[in-house]
């Protein structure tokens, strides 16, 4: 990028400079060229046509940083969103093995508290709150993870979770119960990549 934009430059110059060759060359009716070049006025053209091409070259290179730290985040995000989309496939089969069902949530916050520590150093604003998001996992592990007590199974004929061969078997309301948490999580994860793109 830095080198095509020097090239253009370079190439602008290179006509100016056949311009006031082919001006000198040729005469045309009713205008008149001057042959001499008053030194001042081709210096003051050098230095603006040099400041131009800096400030182009300067300002290119910032802009492809800000754009390449914006794509590391939403591919971070992304990443995020194909774990989210992982664990859903597996809760729709109404059982996962319970390392994972612990294990996961502490991943999930560990993941945010980089992306938004990230956001910060980078100054990027977005309209969700990090806690949202934490909220939002923290219900999510209650729902992978809590499982009555002996003494409310006997009270319940429903039992949301039980345990066997350390798989959790979810029954189906808690299996949708889950599923909506997750999409709640993924709309807030849509909206921060949006954010994150726009800023």
């Amino acid at each position: 990028m830095i080198v095509r934009n020097i090239l253009i430059s370079l190439f602008l110059f290179a006509l100016v400079f056949i311009g006031f060759l082919l001006g000198d060359m040729y005469t045309i009716p009713g205008i008149k060229f001057d042959n001499q070049v008053d030194p001042l006025h081709a210096l003051s053209i050098l230095v603006t046509f040099a400041i131009a091409v800096l400030l182009s070259v300067f300002f290119e290179a910032h802009k492809k940083k800000d754009s390449t730290q914006k794509e590391i985040m939403i591919k971070r995000v992304d990443r995020v969103l194909n774990t989210l989309e992982e664990l859903h496939k597996a809760i729709l089969t109404g059982k996962i093995d319970f390392q994972t069902a612990v294990s996961l949530p502490k991943r999930l916050n560990k993941t945010f508290d980089y992306i938004w520590e990230s956001l910060k150093i980078n100054k990027i604003n977005v309209k969700i709150e990090k806690s949202e998001i934490i909220n939002l996992i923290r219900d999510l592990k209650d729902l992978l993870t809590n499982t009555p007590t002996n003494e409310e199974r006997k009270l319940k004929k429903y039992c949301p979770i039980t345990v066997n061969d350390n798989l959790l078997i979810y029954a189906s309301p808690r299996v949708t119960e889950i599923c909506s948490k997750l999409e709640e999580i993924n709309n807030k994860l849509f909206q921060t990549q949006l954010n994150i793109n726009a800023n």
